[in-house]
């Protein structure tokens, strides 16, 4: 399943209405990233509509949101992306924030300060969120700016934590770099000496929204006699239980059971320690919370952890015997789990190429795309475990055929090339933004022991910031002979339609049997589209293009389609090549058409002359 699928992609006349063009007077809330506005849609649902200043700002929140399902964290509906319009649309909590209901607190007219039962009820929640994103989510999320102000009150009090465009990844794990400082008063001391954060920074935040949910006060408050830092102003108190009700907000007028506040106070004199390391594991546990794993996994919790000695157990120390590929990321081994089964072990040369491969596979989820069974993560250690496909590259069948070793046939290499388009039509057509698969090579298509295809090697996929392209960097150049013009013309552009030309190339390779790039042999034009498309002029050369192996043995229409189908999408103008979706209706009747033909002719064959004078 794709990170963002199910999410609405507003226009900006929609938002434009539903927020009565950005109306000063339906603004909720206005922070360092943008402003955020009520909004009532057509039919009738009220939204929040947060209107960022930086589109990326917007897609850095974007694709967090996608990954995250909980019930105490704010849910996106939508987002928006239009030229210098950059909007998510969330679900509306209707008593907006934490801080209008304990600090800006306007008494009169029937409201009320919050009382003891609602205070812990919303710490309770937060924790869960927080260990959520620590321990229900693998790799881990730092949530990073934990503070009162974004979290969010529905109408019943029930909490939803929201903002999540400082939250960030931890790599390597629990461990991330300070991309945006948290507000005054909820800083570790650990970040602002290391400019770094560890999920016990998360717990620190915690710590001061505890102490802010049982005082009343605010994290940092420059009209507080005394220390300013909340932090610093409960730290005396802190060291005496006997001074515990000098914590408490006045407000509740000591409504409160004294064993909870010690319990509470307690709490947060753990969490905001100054050494992260005595700080507890995550907030949850000290209220005795479980959560329910099962309801909120992310997409990775499916995805086994492996330990780094089952994996040197299983590749017999990476035997280099045992190796089945090696590319400018990493090297491949055949591996032998503890149970027997046969797996392939990637072993990465660099983190971020890794992370970037288990994001990407961890959010999609196709019978015509390798699955990722496992990873492991240790030290300078990084690496994936996949299926195994018995079979290894299509590159090894096509190309570098070992003598003995049968070519493969017309339907095999049809197959191949519609289980290709129709992962691609996966990719572009089912995922929200689309995924921009780039960098497709025959190499990177995996066989099976029925010649079963699957796309593997997702390190240059992306998904399409706006519209149907996104910017590539220089690894796309691996894939040289595959790349279409617009890629070196636009200053590394690629669209969805980068993806068509890359499989016209590969559906040539396939119908020809020559390399993309291949100067060995004796012609004057190595380039294989180059070469092509002289005969792609003339359907009476098209015969000269097929794989010589092949001695002939194909329908000469399905040879006309096939090389017509590849002909339009090796187009140089990327909107006149086809759409996936076309490709694989086209290669689908083709292979349908294979297999009638090959019907035919077994029934006929059945049907001798001998055999119709038996008895």
């Amino acid at each position: 399943m794709a990170s963002i699928l199910g999410v609405r992609v507003f226009k900006l006349r929609e938002l434009i209405v539903a927020t009565d063009k950005f109306s000063p007077g339906r603004v909720l809330n206005e922070g360092k990233l943008g402003r955020v506005y009520k909004g009532i849609l057509k039919d009738g649902q009220e939204v929040a509509v947060k209107r960022f200043a930086k589109q990326v700002d917007l897609w850095g929140e974007v694709r967090m949101l996608s990954c995250l399902d909980h019930p105490n964290i704010v849910k996106m509906i939508g987002y928006c992306d239009e030229g210098k319009d950059h909007m998510i649309v969330c679900e509306l909590m209707p008593l907006r924030s934490l801080n209008l209901h304990l600090h800006d607190l306007k008494l009169g007219k029937g409201k009320k300060p919050l009382d003891w039962k609602s205070r812990m009820t919303i710490a309770e929640a937060v924790a869960r969120d927080l260990e959520y994103l620590h321990h229900g989510m693998s790799p881990p999320i730092i949530y990073n700016c934990l503070e009162v102000s974004k979290i969010l009150l529905n109408e019943n009090y029930s909490p939803k934590l929201s903002e999540f465009g400082s939250a960030d990844i931890a790599i390597p794990v629990d461990h991330c770099r300070v991309r945006t400082k948290p507000a005054c008063g909820y800083v570790s001391p650990e970040s602002a000496t290391t400019g770094y954060i560890t999920s016990k920074s998360d717990v620190f935040g915690f710590g001061v929204v505890l102490l802010e949910l049982i005082s009343g006060q605010k994290a940092f408050d420059t009209t507080r006699n005394g220390e300013r830092d909340i932090v610093a102003w409960a730290r005396p108190m802190l060291s005496d239980s006997k001074k515990f009700p000098e914590i408490a907000d006045p407000l509740m007028e000591r409504q409160y059971p004294y064993s909870e506040l010690v319990q509470a106070i307690d709490l947060a004199k753990m969490c905001v320690q100054q050494d992260p390391h005595k700080r507890p594991h995550h907030a949850e546990s000290q209220y005795r919370v479980e959560a329910d794993e099962d309801k909120y996994q992310h997409s990775i919790a499916n995805a086994r952890v492996f330990e780094l000695r089952e994996l040197i157990v299983g590749t017999d120390n990476f035997n280099p015997g045992r190796v089945l590929g090696e590319g400018s990321l990493g090297r491949v081994y055949k591996g032998i789990l503890g149970d027997g089964h046969e797996v392939a072990v990637k072993r990465f040369y660099e983190q971020a190429d890794f992370w970037a491969e288990v994001r990407m596979l961890s959010c999609i989820e196709h019978a015509n795309l390798v699955k990722m069974i496992g990873y492991c993560d240790i030290g300078e250690d990084h690496i994936i475990v996949y299926e195994f496909m018995p079979l290894r590259s299509l590159n090894l069948h096509l190309q570098d055929l070992k003598p003995g070793n049968k070519p493969l046939d017309w339907q095999t290499r049809m197959k191949v090339a519609e289980g290709v388009a129709k992962a691609l039509e996966y990719l572009h057509d089912h995922n929200d933004p689309p995924v921009i698969y780039a960098g497709l090579k025959r190499s990177g298509i995996l066989l099976d022991e029925n010649y079963n295809r699957k796309v593997s090697d997702f390190d240059c996929a992306k998904h399409g910031p706006t519209g149907d392209y996104t910017m590539m960097g220089t690894k796309l150049l691996r894939a040289y002979g595959y790349i279409g013009i617009e890629y070196p013309l636009t200053g590394g552009r690629q669209l969805i339609k980068s993806d068509v030309y890359s499989f016209g190339v590969l559906l040539l390779e396939l119908i020809s049997g020559r390399k993309t790039i291949d100067k060995t042999i004796f012609c004057k034009e190595p380039n294989l589209v180059a070469w092509a498309r002289p005969l792609l002029s003339d359907s009476k050369k098209f015969p000269e293009i097929a794989d010589p192996l092949m001695e002939g043995q194909y329908s000469y229409l399905g040879l006309v389609q096939a090389l017509g189908l590849a002909k339009m999408c090796i187009q140089e103008m990327p909107f006149k090549r086809p759409r996936t979706a076309e490709i694989v209706t086209t290669l689908s009747n083709l292979v349908s058409q294979i297999y009638e033909e090959e019907r035919g002719t077994a029934v006929a064959s059945s049907f001798t002359p001998s055999s119709m004078h038996d008895g």
